[in-house]
């Protein structure tokens, strides 16, 4: 006998058989014991979740004569409605409609039965006698999507009123590809995608059946890399035991779907947080040197990113929460909140922002490697992602040096002390004639002002990240208690935080002079001579 593959080996022939699909699963025996039966019905999903096979399921389970329906049905809980009317699998319909040559049960593919003379052809047979023994007539299509419009028009009046025990079954991955009459004649049935941890429980259980060794980290990398699909992840290890010597290792699993797993990206988020883009280019290196499959090495880069994101924004607060948006274990969690650590929500945001832009133009570019490596030295070299707050901490702490290799180049100006600066207060033109004392400070012009303050930080010790940020905006105006800076959207962001916000208006009037400082924030393009504009 040839080789059955583990997808089709696998396939459910029940209805508890059935992953992820409970809410299915219930509603459809609840309309078999309650006597309940729609004429129509529709399943959809994404691919390989159960369309199909909860279509075949019902259809056993509508012409099951092998087991008897309980004529009392008050007080059954949804679970014992499940039991009683699961396809008994032995008595001729069930035997039948599993080797598809039952008369009961027209199986249709509507890729290639497509036309208008196809749909005649089962309207034809709607009104023939129901074959003996069967209980419903039943025509069950797939990929209904593909019917062209003229056939749906063709089937529309009789899915409006078919003859008595006549039964539809449409299954589909693209409903919206369906004419809207159509979808409002049919009771719909949406199947989810699976968890990757329902579908790592199943695969384990199958390698257990199958006598095949398999590490934990592999198994869950092909349960996430099945993204929700169970005969994506059926299809995945088999090829993975046709491929294996031994024990099916994670390294294995990487070598021949050509991709990395989380281990690989963490190490990668962490040389970003640190600022080491030679160890974030290494890693990039080694992985396109394995011949990785650049859109799964974006679209892992991504959801990577996003678990990290979501972690360290709700893990503390409402964990539950977490491990269902992320398909996370609960040690997998923990190394996430461990790595989100390194630093916090908004500059994981912008870097999720930053990642995302790269994504998009590598997918478009021809030389999508360089893309993601100028990215990936972006991140870990751009100052505005740093946390000012936290990193002026590390910095008064003595755990970060001063000279620290992240910040921007100074120049060499020597730094005028405080009592040298003198700012004339703007008078009005129309102010009354009055003896004004006559400021004995030195008065330097405004680039000189704006120069200084900036040295001025950046020798004050704990002051340098902060002066990094202001010399990547231009100072726009600067007069007694007023300064204005255009700058990027990032760095206006990152100085308007009350973090820096508060440090640099303290600052000012300690270098200048006054209280009660105004910063006003313009969001622009900066040309990288336009910081001496001052006005």
């Amino acid at each position: 006998m040839s080789y059955l593959v583990l997808a089709r080996k696998y396939r459910p022939q029940k209805f508890k058989d059935i992953i992820g699909q409970e809410h299915i699963t219930t509603a459809l025996a609840n309309s078999i014991i309650r006597n309940r039966v729609p004429h129509a019905l529709l399943f959809t999903g994404p691919s390989g979740t159960g369309n199909t096979t909860s279509a075949r399921i019902y259809a056993r389970a509508l012409n099951c004569i092998g087991r008897p329906i309980p004529t009392e049905v008050e007080g059954l809980t949804s679970a014992q409605a499940a039991d009683l009317i699961e396809p008994c699998g032995t008595c001729v319909q069930c035997e039948e409609i599993a080797k598809s040559i039952s008369m009961s049960v027209r199986e249709i593919d509507g890729a290639s039965n497509n036309s208008v003379e196809d749909v005649r052809a089962i309207i034809d047979n709607l009104y023939m006698t129901t074959p003996g023994g069967a209980k419903f007539k039943i025509f069950l299509i797939d990929e209904v999507h593909m019917l062209s419009t003229s056939a749906f028009n063709a089937l529309l009046k009789s899915l409006e009123e078919p003859p008595p025990d006549t039964v539809f079954i449409f299954a589909t991955t693209e409903p919206h590809k369906i004419p809207d009459t159509v979808l409002s004649r049919c009771q719909r049935h949406d199947v989810r995608s699976i968890s990757s941890l329902k579908i790592a429980e199943l695969l384990s259980e199958i390698c257990k059946a199958e006598n095949v060794s398999i590490s934990e980290e592999a198994l869950r990398f092909v349960s996430r890399r099945a993204k929700g699909g169970m005969r994506d992840g059926l299809s995945m290890l088999d090829r993975l035991i046709s491929a294996a010597d031994g024990e099916i290792s994670l390294e294995l699993a990487e070598k021949v779907f050509g991709a990395r797993g989380a281990e690989f990206y963490g190490r990668l988020c962490r040389a970003i947080f640190t600022g080491d883009s030679g160890e974030a280019l290494g890693l990039v290196d080694n992985a396109f040197s394995g011949a990785i499959d650049i859109r799964s090495f974006l679209s892992d880069l991504i959801l990577f990113w996003r678990d990290l994101l979501i972690v360290s924004t709700a893990a503390d607060r409402n964990p539950e929460m977490v491990l269902q948006a992320t398909d996370l274990t609960s040690g997998e969690m923990k190394a996430f909140s461990a790595l989100a650590a390194n630093s916090d929500p908004i500059n994981i945001i912008r870097m999720f922002e930053i990642l995302e832009q790269a994504v998009r133009t590598a997918l478009q570019s021809q030389f999508p490697r360089f893309v993601i490596e100028a990215a990936v030295v972006k991140l870990a070299q751009m100052p505005s992602l740093l946390s000012i707050s936290e990193m002026l901490g590390k910095l008064q702490s003595g755990k970060v040096p001063v000279a620290s290799s992240r910040s921007l180049p100074l120049e060499r100006t020597t730094p005028v002390a405080p009592k040298q600066i003198a700012v004339r207060e703007p008078v009005a033109k129309q102010a009354p004639v009055a003896k004004v004392a006559e400021v004995t400070k030195t008065e330097i012009p405004s680039v000189d002002k704006w120069t200084s303050f900036l040295t001025y930080l950046n020798n004050s010790g704990g002051e340098v990240v902060l002066a990094a940020f202001l010399r990547r905006v231009v100072a726009t105006e600067l007069s007694l208690g007023h300064l204005g800076i255009k700058g990027t959207k990032h760095d206006i962001e990152a100085l308007n935080e009350p973090s820096a916000l508060s440090p640099l208006k303290a600052l000012l009037g300690r270098f200048f002079g006054g209280s009660n400082w105004v910063v006003n924030f313009t969001v622009g393009e900066v040309e990288e001579i336009s910081k001496s504009s001052v006005a």
